[in-house]
C-alpha cells in the first residue's frame, strides 16, 4: 500500500541520514540537560528577595538574620523589580516587610510577612521556604522575649525615645535562643487570580514538556522540509502520477509528519525519566500532545507551500519555534511573564499546550481548563493540518 511504502522510506532515509539523527536524538537532550536539569543540581543556596518597605529597626534586624542564615543568599530589591526578579529565576521566593510592621511589633501585634514565591520554585526550594518561615517564627518570639526583659528592667522603655530602645531590643533579643514554638504569621500572595489558575507546573516537568513542544517544532519543520526537496526533484509529480490514489500519499506524508512529532516528544519524555524528572502520560496529556503535533505538521505544511527552499522553510521554523515558545510559557511559567504575553500566549498552540498539560498532568481531570485547552488545539489542528494537506496536495 502506497501509505506504507511512504511512511517506510521516509524513515529510512531520516534514520540514514546522521544530521537527522543528531537534530532528533543529540541536540535536544543537550539542551534539555543545559538549560532544564544541570541549573537545580547541586544548588544548595536558596536565593531570596527581600523588600524593606519599612525601613525600621526591627526590619533591617530581620533582613540581618536572614542573612546570617546558612544556605540562603539575600538580595535587597525595589516593590518595582519584582516581576524582574521572579521572570530572570533570581530568587525562589520574594519576602515583604510592609510599612508599620515595626510598629505593629512593639505594639505587641503578630507581626506580618508577605511572601510571594516563585511558580518555578522546585519541590526542594519549597521545603526550604517553609523551614525558613519557622525559622522567622522563632525569631519574633525571641526578639518578644527581648522586649519584655528589657521592659521589666527599664520603666521609661515605652516612651518616645524609648520605642527605640524597645526596637533595639527586639533586634538583640533575636539572637538569643533556639527552641521556641512559632508565633509568627505570614501571609502567602498568589501571583494569579485563583488558586487554580497560579498553579504551576513543578520546575522539572516544566522544563522537560518545555523542551519538548519547542523542538517538535524543529523536528516537524525539518521533515516536512522534505516536501520542497520533492517537489523541486520531480518525486512528488512522479508520486501523483503513480497508480496510488492521491489521498494514499497524502496520508502517507501526513502520518510520517505526525509520527516524527510524537517520537521528538518520546525522546525528551525517555531523557527527562532518566535524568529523574518523568513526565506522567495519562489519556489528557496524550490527546494534548496529539493535537499539538497535528496542529504544528499543519502550520509546517502551510509554511512550506509558501516559500521556495528548505533554507526560507527552517529560517522560519525556527523563528516560530524559538518566538512562540518563549510568549507560550515553554520556557518559563506564563504567570511569571508580564501581562501583555499572558494574553499573547493564547493566540500561540504552545500556551495552550502548556495550559492543557498543567491540567493533566496535575491531575484536575475533566476540568473546563482541561476541555477548553484540548478543544482549541483541536481546532487549530484541524484547521491547519487541512488547509496544510490541501494546499500539499494542489502543490
Amino acid at each position: 500500500m502506497a501509505v506504507w511504502s511512504i511512511f517506510k522510506g521516509f524513515w529510512t532515509g531520516t534514520v540514514r541520514n546522521r544530521a537527522n539523527l543528531v537534530y532528533m536524538l543529540v541536540m535536544p537532550v543537550v539542551f534539555l540537560l543545559v538549560f532544564g536539569i544541570l541549573p537545580r543540581i547541586g544548588g544548595q543556596t536558596l536565593p531570596v528577595a527581600v523588600v524593606d518597605d519599612d525601613h525600621t529597626v526591627v526590619a533591617r534586624a530581620y533582613i540581618a538574620a536572614l542573612r546570617q542564615t546558612d544556605g540562603v543568599h539575600v538580595e535587597e530589591v525595589a516593590d518595582d523589580a519584582i516581576g524582574d526578579t521572579l521572570r530572570s529565576f533570581r530568587a525562589a521566593c520574594i519576602v515583604t516587610f510592609p510599612h508599620g510592621f515595626q510598629d505593629a511589633v512593639l505594639r505587641g501585634q503578630t507581626p506580618q510577612v508577605i511572601w510571594v514565591n516563585s511558580p518555578n520554585a522546585s519541590a526542594d526550594a519549597q521545603v526550604r521556604i517553609q523551614r525558613l518561615q519557622e525559622r522567622m517564627q522563632e525569631w519574633t518570639l525571641l526578639g518578644e522575649a527581648g522586649v519584655q526583659q528589657a521592659t521589666a528592667g527599664h520603666a521609661d522603655v515605652s516612651g518616645t525615645s524609648g520605642g527605640d530602645r524597645r526596637a533595639e531590643a527586639f533586634a538583640a533579643g533575636m539572637q538569643e535562643a533556639l527552641h521556641l514554638t512559632p508565633a509568627f504569621a505570614s501571609r502567602a500572595v498568589s501571583t494569579s487570580a485563583d488558586d487554580r489558575a497560579s498553579a504551576s507546573l513543578p520546575q522539572e516537568q516544566q522544563a522537560v514538556i518545555g523542551v519538548a513542544l519547542m523542538f517538535i517544532i524543529f523536528t516537524v519543520f525539518g521533515s516536512t522540509g522534505t516536501v520542497l526537496l520533492h517537489r523541486n526533484s520531480g518525486v512528488w509529480d512522479r508520486l501523483l502520477a503513480s497508480p496510488a490514489p492521491p489521498w494514499q500519499v497524502l496520508a502517507g506524508y501526513g502520518l510520517a509528519f505526525f509520527s516524527v512529532g510524537w517520537v521528538q516528544f518520546a525522546i525528551l519524555c525517555l531523557a527527562g525519566a532518566a535524568f529523574g524528572s518523568p513526565v506522567p502520560l495519562n489519556p489528557p496529556a496524550i490527546a494534548v500532545v496529539t493535537a499539538y503535533v497535528l496542529a504544528i505538521c499543519g502550520i509546517a505544511l502551510c509554511i512550506a507551500g509558501l516559500v521556495k527552499n528548505v533554507e526560507q522553510h527552517m529560517s522560519i521554523g525556527t523563528f516560530v519555534a524559538v518566538t512562540t515558545s518563549m510568549v507560550g510559557g515553554a520556557y518559563w511559567p506564563l504567570d511569571i511573564e508580564p501581562e501583555w504575553m499572558q494574553r499573547l500566549a493564547w493566540f500561540v498552540p504552545q500556551g495552550w499546550a502548556m495550559n492543557g498539560f498543567k491540567a493533566a498532568v496535575l491531575g484536575w481531570g475533566a476540568t473546563p481548563d482541561t476541555w477548553l485547552s484540548l478543544g482549541v488545539l483541536a481546532v487549530l489542528a484541524v484547521v491547519f493540518f487541512t488547509v496544510g494537506m490541501v494546499q500539499l496536495r494542489y502543490s
